[in-house]
């Protein structure tokens, strides 16, 4: 099947919206600025496989909690990233797309165009309106930047927390999934939040490794491509001490020839008051 840029479009947006379902009641009530950080994994014979295939895809950001007429400006100070639309983003490689190097960016806010992304959440958007996404040197080219942003008479500063990149979540850790057939199909998913070198051990939570929650689990499909099949709500908080490990029962159970990509979605450290940092990663089981 031909990957178009609509189909990529609509694999985005509907990604996007499928994390404010489950993340958003969770955020507090005044305005939060949060961040989404992706990492691509492929899978071989349901288990996860961590080589040249990891990469990182890009982030999206945004301000939650606020009415939807708002419209105002975002500030990156000094940031290092690559931004566009969803539509320039299947083109990143060939260098579409707006670079930044160390300057300070302007970007107009507001509820996207169409309401694809969240219905209460401002985010970057062009000209046009159209939302934008980060590429490119924005693995690690926002983490621990000043922002500020007016939307309406709401002015605020802010310093983003550390985010991780794809790199550095490898030379921690990771998410591993794999999964064992029962009748030919997926009944169970087990995640183990481990050193890429030693997928058996489960790693235990602790001032180190600072897992946060694992929020929610959702698979699309292989044919029709980016069609989501299913979404699982986790909410698995962990406290020190407890080993990062999860089953996560699949009902009713899933034919692993129509699944194209799997996501976890988690948070590695507790989340401040003013921003939030969202992982997830989709493995590709082939």
């Amino acid at each position: 099947m031909k990957i178009t840029a609509k189909r990529v479009f609509c694999f985005l947006t509907c990604a996007i919206a499928c994390f404010f379902l489950v993340s958003e009641p969770a955020l507090a009530a005044a305005p939060s600025f949060w961040i989404w950080h992706r990492t691509d994994c492929r899978m071989e014979d349901g288990k996860t496989v961590y080589d040249d295939g990891v990469n990182f895809t890009w982030l999206l950001m945004g301000i939650a909690n606020v009415p939807a007429s708002s419209k105002g400006s975002l500030t990156i100070k000094n940031g290092g990233y690559t931004y566009g639309t969803w539509n320039e983003g299947p083109k990143r490689r060939q260098g579409s797309g707006t670079h930044v190097a160390g300057t300070t960016c302007q970007l107009d806010l507001k509820i996207e165009k169409n309401g694809t992304i969240s219905a209460s959440s401002a985010v970057p958007v062009n000209a046009k309106g159209e939302s934008l996404l980060f590429w490119g040197e924005a693995d690690a080219g926002v983490s621990e930047k000043s922002l500020s942003y007016v939307l309406g008479k709401t002015a605020k500063d802010i310093v983003l927390p550390k985010i991780y990149s794809t790199q550095e979540q490898l030379d921690s850790y990771v998410p591993y999934l794999e999964y064992a057939l029962e009748d030919g199909k997926i009944k169970d998913l087990t995640l183990r939040i481990v050193k890429p070198k030693d997928t058996v051990t489960a790693l235990v939570k602790n001032d180190v490794i600072d897992f946060g929650v694992l929020a929610h689990v959702d698979f699309w499909g292989r044919s029709p491509r980016w069609q989501q099949m299913k979404i699982i709500k986790v909410d698995k908080k962990f406290k020190n001490g407890d080993t990062l490990e999860a089953t996560i029962a699949v009902k009713p159970p899933l034919d692993p020839r129509s699944i194209g990509v799997i996501g976890i979605h988690f948070s590695r450290a507790k989340q401040d008051k003013n921003s939030e940092v969202w992982y997830k990663w989709h493995f590709y089981p082939r």
